[in-house]
Formats: structure tokens, C-alpha cells, sequence
């Protein structure tokens, strides 16, 4: 369970400089790069994440992380050299995570909802990693032709339901977060495949109900499916989660891993200590 950070002094530091080595006119054109200082808003808390001093962001009532994107954040496999992206980052527990564990070369989180882009921006200037992770806001279906690509790694929590599957939230926002409203699958991966170099990682999580569609999106792309962990609440529980490894170009071969979420939890917090 998350837990509330007070810090009564957050830093007030505004960063005008526009990120190194994009296409500055095509990523304005598009979006734009977001740099505020980072300060919290009256209606915002700071979340604990449970690692080192690091803290994200969240607003009651609009769309918040879950457990999937912190279980996400620990399954993709990022290195030292590696310049990643993540999509639909929404408040950047990904990046966040990401970037304070494996320490990429750079990372640029990409999100399209402007009060969630924002958000995600000053938990990046509060957290103090400001020179690894950028935030554009943006549509991710112009991510490929604002960033360019040669990207190692590609990281997304889509949203997980087709319009028309269940009742759509009222809010905007929330309603972006959970439905295809903006962005679909085939979208999706289309865009990730783009970003990608030869060779290069894309890691998902999604319904497990929707894997087969998901893998065979991927495939359509040129990433082929290399490892699944399967993930249900409980052993005695169908899998409601999986968590995907595609490699851009890869041969055929798939790893399956099954997993209960609690245990695969601890599992991840027993490699943090």
C-alpha cells in the first residue's frame, strides 16, 4: 500500500532547456516538452513508492497507477546504455521506477492527457531525475515521427478495454486510462515497433484475456514475442495480467512463466534489498 511523502520544501527549479538530439521543430509541432519545477498542488499527495526516498504524484478522483505498472517497471530488463521510451506514462511511476533502478541512458515518457503530462513532469523534477527522464506531451501515434527512432527499449501500460467492453467512466481522463479511446492496440504497437531500433525491447502489460490478440499485433509489427509471464491474483485464479517481451526483428522462441501476483511482488522487492 502506497504511503503519503510530506515534504514541506520541494524544489522550485524551472529547466528551459529543450532535450538533446529530437527533431526540436517536428516534437513542437506535435506535443511539446514539458520542464516545470517541481512543486505539489493542494489537492495532490505524494505517493511512497516503497524505494529509496522516491515518490509519485497522484490526485484523488483522476486516473492513478497500479500494481501493474509497478510490476511492469520491474519486468523490463534496461541497462546502463540503453535510451528508452515509455508510452501512455500517465503520472511516470514507470519512468520513475525505471530510471532510478537501472540508471538508462535517457528515457522520455510520453503522455498524451496534459494535467497527467504535467503531473508526470514535476514527480520527475521532484524525485530529482531531471537529466535522465524527459516528459513530452503528445499523441503516441506522433511519438515515432516527433522522437525519431533507434530506441533499445519501448515500455507501455495501455489502456486495456476496447470502446464498447463495460460502462465508460465520466471522466476524461480516467476514461482515456482504462479504454481505447485514444489509442488502440494495433496503434500501439505500430507506434512502439517505429520507435524501436533492429533489435530493440518491447515490454507490455495487458489483460491476460487479450494475449493472443496482443502477440499477434506484435508479430503484424516485426516484434516477436520472446517471453510471457502469467499472472493471476491467486493459485487457485485464472491469470488476469500478463506481463510481454517482444524483440524487434527477433527469432522465434517464447518463454512462459507463471506466476502468483503476491509471490512475483516479493520477488521483485527481495531484488531491491
Amino acid at each position: 500500500m502506497a504511503q503519503h511523502i510530506v515534504r514541506a520544501h520541494p524544489r522550485e527549479r524551472f529547466d528551459k532547456r529543450t532535450p538533446k538530439g529530437y527533431n526540436h521543430t517536428m516534437a513542437d509541432e506535435l506535443g511539446k516538452w514539458l520542464t516545470p519545477m517541481g512543486r505539489i498542488l493542494e489537492d495532490e499527495v505524494l505517493d511512497d513508492l516503497q524505494f529509496g526516498s522516491l515518490g509519485v504524484l497522484q490526485r484523488k478522483g483522476d486516473y492513478c497507477f497500479t500494481s501493474d505498472a509497478v510490476l511492469l517497471a520491474n519486468f523490463a530488463q534496461v541497462h546502463a546504455k540503453d535510451r528508452v521510451v515509455e508510452l501512455c506514462a500517465g503520472s511516470g511511476v514507470i519512468s520513475i521506477i525505471v530510471a532510478s533502478k537501472r540508471h538508462p541512458k535517457e528515457m522520455v515518457a510520453v503522455e498524451l492527457d496534459p494535467t497527467l503530462a504535467d503531473r508526470c513532469a514535476r514527480t520527475v523534477d521532484l524525485d530529482r531525475l531531471g537529466e535522465v527522464v524527459k516528459v513530452w506531451q503528445g499523441d503516441v501515434k506522433d511519438a515515432p515521427q516527433a522522437l525519431g527512432g533507434g530506441f533499445d527499449v519501448v515500455i507501455a501500460n495501455p489502456p486495456y478495454y476496447p470502446v464498447g467492453i463495460g460502462e465508460m467512466p465520466r471522466d476524461p481522463s480516467v476514461a482515456m486510462g482504462r479504454f481505447e479511446v485514444a489509442l488502440t492496440m494495433r496503434e500501439l504497437v505500430a507506434s512502439a515497433a517505429k520507435l524501436l531500433r533492429y533489435g530493440g525491447r518491447l515490454y507490455l502489460v495487458h489483460l491476460a484475456s487479450r494475449l493472443a490478440e496482443l502477440l499477434d499485433e506484435m508479430r503484424g509489427q516485426g516484434v516477436e514475442p520472446k517471453t510471457v509471464y502469467v499472472v493471476s491474483p491467486s493459485l487457485d485464479a485464472p491469470a488476469d495480467v500478463v506481463l510481454v517481451e517482444g524483440k524487434k526483428g527477433g527469432k522465434v522462441g517464447l518463454e512462459v512463466r507463471s506466476f502468483v501476483r503476491e509471490d512475483l511482488q516479493k520477488e521483485y522487492y527481495r531484488q531491491d534489498e
